[in-house]
């Protein structure tokens, strides 16, 4: 089923995608779900309904990876601060994830999606990385 509200979410029928999401039971699958489905709705300028979709994520590595890529999006739109407070969110819910080595692969891939988005350097000079 993730596969078919991934499907739904890139096909821009994110209503679709979230009624598809909220049947998954099982909560890792359904936490991969809402991630993708808040990165389509990232990519499609939707940052409002992105960040509502994380807030029913409760998978604290997808909810950091999936407010990573929204943050990201918001760099490249030239919306450094809202990217930062955004980027902050990430940060905390990866400080969450009690295992540390699944929370060293959360954050190096937060970094990379930023790195790869061309967006990280936007960040850094408004005091995120110091």
């Amino acid at each position: 089923m993730v596969g078919i509200a991934a499907a739904q979410a890139t096909a821009g029928d994110i209503t679709g995608a979230l009624q598809t999401a909220k049947g998954i039971d099982d909560e890792y699958y359904r936490a991969k779900a809402l991630s993708g489905i808040a990165a389509a709705q990232a990519t499609a300028g939707d940052i409002t309904g992105a960040l509502q979709t994380t807030k029913g994520i409760d998978d604290e590595s997808f909810r950091a990876k999936a407010l990573a890529g929204i943050a990201a999006a918001q760099a490249a739109a030239g919306d450094s601060g809202e990217a930062t407070a955004t980027l902050a969110s990430a940060l905390q819910a990866a400080q969450g994830i009690d295992d540390e080595s699944s929370r060293a692969l959360a954050l190096a891939t937060m970094f990379e999606k930023l790195r790869m988005a061309g967006t990280f350097d936007k960040l850094c000079p408004t005091g995120f990385c110091d």
